[in-house]
């Protein structure tokens, strides 16, 4: 294997939870810097603004995956959508089973 086609990818899934508890702590962090900077607090405005722009994208893009994956168990469809999820995702399905003959 050479090092120029070495490929890392890491993965990092949060709840909404948990991307609403990043967005408080950042709200508060910046409140703390613009106490201590008088230009951190001239663009506090425009911080908040980019934050909340950016937790209303992700929880819009995690509300559209997980109604994907309702409607898709509602359809009967979900292990099928799963390995198209894995083969999008570059993980290798794991092998099915022969079937069993009596």
């Amino acid at each position: 294997m050479k090092w120029h086609n070495f490929n890392l990818s890491i993965r990092i899934k949060i709840s909404s939870g948990a991307a609403l508890a990043l967005f408080v702590i950042a709200v508060f962090a910046l409140l703390g810097l613009s106490a201590a900077s008088k230009t951190i607090s001239a663009k506090f405005g425009e911080a908040v603004a980019g934050l909340w722009g950016a937790i209303s994208v992700f929880l819009a893009q995690q509300h559209g995956s997980n109604k994907l994956d309702v409607e898709a168990a509602k359809a009967g469809a979900g292990e099928k959508l799963n390995e198209i999820k894995a083969a999008a995702a570059g993980i290798a399905a794991p092998p099915c089973p022969p079937a069993e003959h009596p």
